[in-house]
């Protein structure tokens, strides 16, 4: 009997050795998620345009039935990662892919975890928030500059009741034309 087990072995290794040959893509189950019956409807913008797309039909003139059963074979290619294009797994993401490439900006394929690329968004990240912080203090002294504007107004206001002659400035603030 272990024979035969030998035998179902080689024969499943000269079959992958084929299809490496003949170019097949090989079965990557759940590689993009895994869907299910219920998933009809938030994956419905990919399932109808793999409808449109591939099997050249309108989705609005199908019935609910036929509708279900043709999203039984988009399921099927989709959790075996067999779908012949890659918008028909998530079609917002690739719709922003391509805009940015029609855009011109540059766009990563690869799906590797590159640390120095994370080492520098985290450093980036950590410039923001310190420039953000630097920005909060520019809004503090900010705001100590209107509560002694507020107070001198009220002083100004004050003094003009008594009838004392006050300086035009008092109160007023004059802006920088480089802030």
């Amino acid at each position: 009997m272990s024979g035969l087990r030998g035998a179902g072995v080689a024969a499943g290794l000269r079959e992958e050795k084929k299809r490496a040959k003949a170019g097949l893509v090989t079965v990557e189950w759940g590689k993009h998620g895994i869907l299910t019956e219920a998933d009809i409807y938030t994956k419905s913008d990919e399932f109808h345009a793999w409808l449109i797309g591939e099997k050249m039909s309108n989705p609005e003139t199908l019935s609910k039935a036929k509708e279900k059963e043709i999203f039984k074979q988009f399921m099927e290619d989709y959790n075996t990662g067999t779908l012949p294009n890659e918008k028909y797994y998530d079609i917002k993401q690739y719709e922003q892919r391509m805009t940015a490439v029609r855009m011109g900006e540059t766009v990563d394929k690869s799906d590797s975890y590159d640390f120095m690329k994370d080492l520098e968004a985290a450093k980036s990240a950590s410039r923001r928030s310190a420039a953000a912080s630097n920005e909060q203090l520019m809004d503090r002294s900010r705001l100590e500059e209107l509560r002694k504007l507020q107070t001198d107004r009220v002083q100004k206001e004050k003094m003009q009741r008594l009838g004392m002659d006050v300086s035009e400035n008092l109160g007023v603030r004059l802006e920088d034309k480089l802030r």
